[in-house]
């Protein structure tokens, strides 16, 4: 066995930035969407590690603008799964059927959620499906 090699871990100010690229859907149901996302803009240097320990997003029902100042936003911890690259692609659980959302995401670390991503177009869950007679 040789000797233990050192890992460097740089605890930064705070988390970093979400990439340009703004959330984007994968797939839809009725009660729930895959969405993918760009990943922080890395702020470690070669032989460093990234912080981010997790990400979180923010999602509200789409409507028309007059009710633009009652979004209630939902946020929310993601599990997610790496891409190639620092790409993310992540699932949003309980939604409604046949409404219309926006998701917004964010790097979390030790320190806590860094800036929220672009906002994501608005995409639609499916309706539920009639049960047969």
């Amino acid at each position: 066995v040789g000797d233990e090699s050192s890992c460097v871990v740089t605890t930064r100010p705070r988390a970093p930035s979400m990439g340009p690229a703004k959330p984007q859907i994968l797939r839809a149901y009725c009660n729930r969407a895959m969405l993918m996302c760009g990943g922080p803009v890395p702020d470690w240097s070669d032989g460093e590690h990234s912080d981010v320990t997790g990400f979180r997003a923010r999602y509200h029902t789409y409507g028309n603008l007059a009710s633009a100042s009652r979004w209630s936003w939902t946020e929310l911890d993601v599990e997610f799964t790496l891409q190639d690259g620092p790409a993310i692609h992540f699932w949003l659980a309980n939604l409604a059927p046949e409404k219309q959302y926006v998701v917004q995401v964010a790097a979390v670390t030790a320190l806590g959620r860094g800036p929220w991503s672009s906002q994501s177009d608005p995409f639609s869950t499916w309706r539920v499906a009639p049960v047969p007679a």
